[in-house]
């Protein structure tokens, strides 16, 4: 099966967005919602642990992660194949490594005690 022109441009935008997203949302924590594992409750937005319970944010980081990224790759299907074709596939590639290096340095806080 042949993927089309439009499904491959959401992906490799996907690929690409997501990553860079992710990491801006982490820095900034702009969790979509909070997790309150002990207490089996969800706050809306990036909400303070209630009840001296841990708050998990990771889950809402990961959703808002998702919305802007596949906003964007909306964007990248959209696009004409005339602009997109400068652009390297390679990028699918390399942008999340250098999220990935960047958000390691970000924690780095987390485990060099």
């Amino acid at each position: 099966m042949i993927a089309s022109r439009k499904f491959m441009a959401f992906a490799i935008g996907f690929a690409i967005a997501y990553p860079i997203i992710y990491v801006i949302v982490f820095h900034l924590n702009l969790a979509l919602f909070t997790y309150h594992p002990a207490l089996g409750e969800f706050g809306l937005g990036p909400d303070r642990p209630r009840q001296g319970t841990p708050a998990m944010y990771w889950f809402g980081w990961i959703a808002t992660s998702a919305i802007g990224a596949a906003a964007v790759a909306a964007v990248a299907a959209a696009w004409p194949e005339r602009l997109a074709r400068p652009l390297p596939v390679a990028l699918a590639w390399l942008v999340p490594l250098g999220a990935m290096l960047t958000a390691a340095g970000l924690m780095g806080h987390f485990f060099l005690r």
